[in-house]
């Protein structure tokens, strides 16, 4: 390929590079390879892309040709098409390369279908820049999410950006495993969220943040219709549900409550579409058959997430940790979605906990031979799959200029410096709450929803204030806890938050 003649040293570069960012005098590509049915549907968004600052290229060659033929590394490569065994001679047809899977259960398929390995140039096993797909097989299914990719990126920001909702299904392998997963998510989310993002945590755990099976979807959609700046879903399923866990329904019968992809359409009718999804379950992703997945169908919707990330194959749950904590790690930088994503990765190669290791290492093995822990993690970089453009705009804020003054009397005075494109500013609080107690009783339904709700007070921001663009941007609060500010533009968002303690009366 004429990219990797080029030589460049892309190991620490890629990290940072993204729509604003390459070498001096060339502007960013963004790489598509279609088939001839999707050009016309296809040309909003090359325009879209045009207009940003890309050297747009659209090319009906294999991928592998148009990989030869870009002048240089591509920013985002995106495929429009779909794959399906046996339909080579479809005018949709866009083969992903298989990739042979490290296999850690007799039922497993040998190998899986992926995007991201057309972008491992130095075959390491690892994508050297970010790949997306639509699964679309007409040109009116393009039409509708190029329609939706569009009014998304135009619409205007606003307060819910820079909220995140995490869906966690139930472990499934027992009782002292659940309660080890809800106390690992607990953690993650507290010490990993990044500062500025206010969460709402729903989990079938019994933990910190449980709600009984039969209560999260009327919750959840009610969090929905907020629609916060990303979706995330962690947990099993299959290639059309996610498993939200087990319920008693009766003293003699016990099941398994599965969410299908219907859920998050219902009531959308006419509306905007939701914010990206990044779903780690078995399966959900996989786009190369003639069934809908959970993710296509979330996709094609016109009303669905704009974009999705999911596993197009069996998906271990010990490097589906390590990716679920390096991605709140990555959500502090501004960046496109698939910036994002190839930087989860990296991250997620360098994250190690040996306890969590041997215990997860035989969980769902039903191997007689050792599972390689290595190769699995290895796989973990192509066996995801993002449906949807990887030049998608995050939503992530930049930082926001504030000055903390601390007063004799324990309070504190705040000035916020006004970005030149901002129109309103919200002024939002956590306070510095008690231990959170876990119920008694899981059975007393009153007191594991508050104890649920209190959780989840732990980790929102409250509103104190929003102000407009032409009032004075400073005020003082007396309250211990954490304040943030969080500044709305048309098209950007800006984010600071300041722990004030009541023991230093300085704010960190």
């Amino acid at each position: 390929m004429k990219w990797r003649a080029v030589g460049w040293v892309w190991a620490g570069l890629i990290l940072c590079f993204s729509a604003e960012a390459g070498l001096a005098g060339e502007k960013p590509i963004w790489l598509t390879v279609t088939k001839p049915i999707f050009l016309k549907s296809l040309q909003p968004l090359v325009e879209h892309r045009k207009a940003e600052g890309f050297e747009t290229l659209v090319s009906t060659q294999s991928v592998e040709d148009a990989l030869r033929s870009c002048p240089r590394r591509p920013a985002y490569l995106l495929l429009i098409g779909d794959d399906e065994p046996n339909q080579q001679n479809e005018p949709w047809y866009l083969p992903a390369m298989n990739v042979k899977q490290t296999r850690w259960s007799a039922s497993q398929n040998p190998a899986y279908a992926s995007d991201a390995a057309y972008s491992d140039g130095n075959r390491d096993r690892f994508p050297d820049f970010p790949v997306g797909r639509l699964p679309v097989r007409t040109a009116g299914q393009l039409q509708t999410v190029v329609r939706k990719i569009l009014a998304y990126e135009m619409r205007s920001t606003r307060l819910s950006d820079a909220e995140v909702l995490i869906w966690a299904g139930q472990s499934l392998y027992g009782e002292m495993f659940d309660r080890f997963s809800a106390q690992l998510l607990w953690q993650m989310v507290c010490r990993g969220m990044p500062s500025w993002a206010s969460a709402f945590v729903v989990s079938s755990n019994r933990g910190a943040l449980y709600c009984p099976p039969l209560d999260q979807k009327e919750i959840l959609r009610r969090q929905l219709q907020a629609n916060p700046g990303l979706i995330c879903l962690v947990g099993h399923g299959n290639a059309q549900q996610f498993c939200v866990g087990e319920w008693m329904f009766s003293p003699s019968k016990k099941g398994v409550i599965f969410c299908s992809a219907e859920f998050f359409l219902e009531g959308r009718v006419e509306k905007e579409p939701l914010s990206p999804m990044v779903i780690l379950t078995c399966l959900s992703g996989f786009f190369a058959g003639e069934e809908l997945s959970f993710a296509e169908s979330l996709v094609l919707s016109p009303v669905g997430p704009v974009a999705c990330i999911a596993a197009s194959a069996e998906s271990h749950p010990l490097p589906n940790l390590y990716t679920g904590q390096a991605m709140l790690q990555t959500l502090r930088h501004t960046c496109r979605l698939g910036d994002a994503w190839l930087r989860t990765l990296h991250v997620a190669k360098t994250l190690r906990n040996p306890m969590m290791e041997t215990v997860l290492k035989f969980v769902e093995s039903s191997m007689s031979q050792a599972v390689d822990i290595d190769a699995i993690r290895t796989d973990q970089a192509t066996l995801y799959e993002l449906l949807g453009d990887p030049a998608t705009t995050l939503r992530i804020p930049r930082t926001l200029a504030c000055d903390m003054q601390a007063n004799a009397d324990g309070s504190w005075n705040w000035t916020v410096t006004k970005p030149s494109d901002a129109e309103t500013l919200f002024v939002t609080f956590k306070p510095i709450a008690a231990a959170v107690r876990q119920p008694k009783d899981w059975n007393d339904t009153a007191v594991v929803q508050q104890a649920f709700m209190q959780a989840n007070q732990r980790l929102r921001f409250q509103t104190l204030a929003q102000l407009p663009a032409n009032e004075s941007w400073g005020g003082k609060i007396t309250q211990p806890g954490v304040l943030r500010f969080v500044a709305i533009g048309p098209k950007q968002i800006y984010a600071a938050t300041k722990t004030l303690t009541p023991t230093s009366k300085s704010p960190r």
